[in-house]
This record gives C-alpha cells, sequence and structure tokens, in this order.
C-alpha cells in the first residue's frame, strides 16, 4: 500500500488524503480513464492548469506514426517530445518530411531530493517526489522542465 511504502516519507501526510482519494475514486473500467483521472488529479494537486488533450480530441488515422503526426498537425505543434521506449517503433523520418521535429526525453537529469531508501532513483512515480517533498514538489519539476530534451 502507500502507507506501506511512503508512510515515513517526511510529507506523505501532506498529500496522503488526497492521493488515497484518487484511488478510492478511480473505479473506471478502461486504463485512459483511469489515466486521466490520475493526470488531472495530480495536476490539480500540484496547482498546475495546462490544459490537457487527448488523442480521442483529434481526428487521427494511419499507423502509429501517421497518427502522432496527423495530432501534431491538428495542434499545430511543430516539436514532438517523447520518451526513449518510443525509439523501437518511432518513424522519426516521416516526422521530419513533416517538418515535425522529434526530441528524446532522458530523466536521468532531474534534480535529486531526498529520498526515504539508498541513492537517488530517477525512475519513480510522480508519488515519490510528492511524498518526499510536499508542496516543494512543484518547485522540483519546474527546475527540470527542459531536462534531457
Amino acid at each position: 500500500t502507500l502507507r506501506h511504502m511512503y508512510g515515513k516519507a517526511s510529507k506523505f501526510d501532506e498529500f496522503a488524503e488526497a492521493v488515497e482519494h484518487l484511488y478510492s475514486t478511480a473505479n473506471m473500467s478502461l486504463l485512459s480513464d483511469i489515466n486521466h483521472h490520475f493526470l488531472t488529479g495530480i495536476n490539480s494537486l500540484l496547482e498546475i492548469d495546462t490544459p490537457l488533450s487527448w488523442s480521442t480530441d483529434f481526428n487521427a488515422t494511419g499507423n502509429r506514426t501517421e497518427r502522432l503526426i496527423s495530432i501534431c498537425k491538428q495542434a499545430n505543434a511543430d516539436v514532438y517530445v517523447t520518451g526513449p521506449a518510443a525509439k523501437a517503433y518511432l518513424e522519426v523520418d516521416m516526422f521530419k518530411g513533416e517538418g515535425i521535429l522529434v526530441e528524446w526525453m532522458n530523466y536521468d537529469g532531474y534534480k535529486e531530493y531526498p529520498q526515504l531508501h539508498g541513492d537517488f532513483d530517477h525512475a519513480v512515480t510522480i508519488l515519490d517526489l510528492l511524498f518526499n517533498t510536499g508542496s516543494d514538489a512543484i518547485n522540483y519539476l519546474k527546475s527540470t522542465a527542459n531536462v534531457g530534451i
């Protein structure tokens, strides 16, 4: 449970009730709906008001890469930022052909913060940041907004 893993974190009590509420109200059947629930909920906790768009908001067709390009074009985006796992399937030349730059996110350079166990681990959930830094979490995110891009 969250309490078992993070109960001793210095800022656990600051966000525990709100995060537990997110879990208890995530009674959707589709993973995409659960993701939406958590993304909007965490954004609210961090007072992030950036509008979110979903692929279903767009009329995208074709294979994986074509759909992403279609979404970028419909959103008037000329840069597509993605995680390193997409290197296995993304057809970067197709993006270039459409005038869209692909940038790869690298998570290793995030500002370190005190964690509960051992050396700093970059590959953790946003909940780790919340429970270890509390309301200062947003400042960690802002300080590393362009890390690895």
